[in-house]
């Protein structure tokens, strides 16, 4: 039996956002020693502060190093790419009915 459209769009979406965010932190990791360490912090508040404090820095590294910008033409934007693959997904769905 085949997933309803919004349940697959849901798995489809959920699985991006977690590569990326997966991605993202190991390019922290590489970057921010303190990343590949065990964390000596117990409290959340602190884990929080670190988490934080590595993300400026490295949007503060990427933005000196001029490649802030990557990826962000407005051609590839992913949000302009994910309402284009809805429409015509829909549009499609709609003239199998």
């Amino acid at each position: 039996m085949q997933r309803p459209f919004c349940a697959q769009r849901f798995t489809e979406r959920l699985e991006s956002v977690r590569k990326d965010s997966e991605c993202v932190f190991g390019i922290m990791k590489k970057r921010f020693r303190i990343l590949r360490l065990p964390f000596e912090y117990k409290n959340s508040a602190d884990i929080d502060a670190v988490m934080y404090t590595c993300a400026a820095l490295h949007n503060m590294l990427l933005k000196y190093d001029g490649r802030a910008d990557l990826g962000m033409d407005d051609s590839e934007h992913w949000i302009k790419a994910d309402i284009a693959k809805d429409d015509f997904r829909i549009n499609r769905d709609r003239g199998r009915e």
